[in-house]
């Protein structure tokens, strides 16, 4: 049976759904996005290391790979149940924190995790990372140096972990410093 995990996140008006994951039989993980509008999206990285991102059922595409002409956006990693410290999703997502209630919809089914943003600055972007993780993965503090607000953990093999985390304005954090 798959292991699912439902994110949310509380605003001053209601409970919103930002994405599930679920991890299946077979040891796929599968980060599925709730945004308002946009038709089936999600990432996958399957038990075979292959990571990928689909949207409407369609391979995103980019340049960057072997070809250099706009293909599949496929990356292909160690595999899920292999992983000994930490390998990211490629699900890393955020929204503008003014935004939240414009482009998620509210949540209709229990939350296992669910972040408050409700005093969050109106300058803000709320931000997640889902990584697979190991038994050598140490706890984060940071996400690319931004601040991690909420982790939490679900699954045994693989393991998955959500790090929410916060980018804030650069001009009004400086401000704030000199304030001090």
């Amino acid at each position: 049976m798959a292991d699912i995990c439902v994110v949310a996140i509380q605003v001053v008006s209601a409970t919103l759904k930002a994405f599930d994951i679920r991890i299946a039989d077979k040891g796929d993980v599968y980060v599925n996005y709730s945004m308002a509008g946009l038709p089936e999206a999600h990432a996958s990285y399957h038990a075979s290391g292959v990571q990928h991102i689909k949207k409407a059922g369609k391979y995103v595409e980019w340049n960057a790979g072997p070809t250099g002409s706009f293909e599949p956006m496929k990356l292909r990693r160690t595999p899920p149940r292999d992983v000994i410290t930490r390998t990211d999703c490629g699900s890393t997502i955020g929204w503008n924190v003014p935004d939240l209630n414009a482009v998620l919809p509210v949540l209709a089914e229990p939350a296992d995790v669910t972040v408050d943003a409700r005093s969050l600055t109106q300058n803000s972007i709320l931000a997640f990372q889902v990584n697979v993780i190991g038994e050598w993965a140490k706890p984060p503090r940071s996400v690319s140096g931004f601040p991690i607000v909420q982790t939490h953990r679900f699954g045994t093999n693989p393991q998955v972990e959500v790090n929410a985390f916060v980018v804030s304005d650069l001009a009004s954090g400086a401000a704030e410093l000199e304030t001090f």
